[in-house]
């Protein structure tokens, strides 16, 4: 459903397959740092009042999930031989962090 969203969201510009594989990478890098959140940051370190090391545990998570999402991203958009939208992921890496770390708080806040 969620999926479905998100492609509606951002259009069918580039053909229905892009879009939807596009949104799948999307979902899949969200869903797993969220599941890394809700079921192991959350109880090991914010339920103990570690809220330092909880903090610091999520930042690093989203440093390193966000290359990773931008590295897969710009491989597909490679492989479907789109340079244009490889020129605008590595403008905007930055933003994507923000955006992880915002999604991946808001599962902290809808958990507690």
């Amino acid at each position: 459903m969620i999926l479905l969203v998100l492609m509606f969201n951002y259009g069918f510009e580039n053909g229905f397959l892009f879009t939807f594989f596009n949104m799948l990478i999307l979902v899949s890098f969200y869903a797993a740092i969220i599941y890394f959140n809700l079921y192991y940051l959350i109880p090991e370190y914010l339920s103990k009042n570690r809220f330092l090391l909880y903090s610091a545990f999520l930042f690093v998570s989203c440093m390193i999930v966000t290359p990773l999402y931008e590295i897969t991203q710009y491989f597909y958009y490679e492989i479907t031989a789109n340079e244009r939208a490889q020129e605008i992921l590595l403008e905007n890496v930055n933003f994507q962090f923000l955006v992880t770390f915002f999604v991946v708080g808001t599962s902290t806040i809808l958990k507690i």
